[in-house]
């Protein structure tokens, strides 16, 4: 999986969406994706943001059920996201506690990765990098679609990194 297990995972603004790929040398193998309901309408900017409605999540499992279920997909598996330590593992160690249940996957967060490799960007922000790297646009605030780009970031900056004979953590 590439946390983006590796997996790549994403989890949506406002709680509303959890999404994660598999990756398996080099290739989309697994994917995770579903909606979560907060139990409550959603906020009118997070519709306009992500294209996420009340009647898409209505049947969603809870935030709790959700967050169980991704870390059962999850489970052994070491995570990619981006800006992991602010954001995504942030998010999914308060949601995890809630739910009562611990998350305690390895991660490797991809910020301070595309900081070091390309300096001098305008920002770090994932569509960033992604056109940096000339990689085809996604559906960016939607968690599937994030942690699919992200997949692919991941693997080009690991290509970045052989090319520099980094190869090791401690490289």
């Amino acid at each position: 999986m590439i946390l983006r297990p590796p997996v790549s995972i994403k989890s949506g603004t406002s709680s509303t969406e959890i999404g994660a790929v598999v990756l398996r040398n080099g290739e989309v193998a697994e994917t995770f994706n579903t909606f979560a309901d907060p139990g409550r309408p959603l906020d009118r900017n997070i519709v306009e943001l992500t294209g996420i409605n009340d009647s898409m999540v209505a049947d969603a499992p809870t935030p709790d059920e959700a967050v169980r279920m991704f870390a059962e997909f999850a489970k052994g598996r070491v995570l990619i996201a981006h800006n992991a330590h602010k954001f995504d593992m942030r998010f999914m160690h308060i949601a995890a506690k809630r739910a009562g249940i611990e998350l305690d996957n390895a991660y490797i967060d991809t910020l301070p990765m595309a900081q070091n490799l390309y300096p001098g960007l305008r920002n770090y922000k994932l569509d960033t990098i992604n056109d940096h790297l000339e990689i085809e646009p996604f559906n960016h605030h939607r968690a599937v679609d994030d942690a699919m780009a992200l997949a692919k970031i991941s693997c080009k900056m690991l290509e970045d990194l052989a090319e520099k004979k980094i190869e090791r953590l401690e490289d």
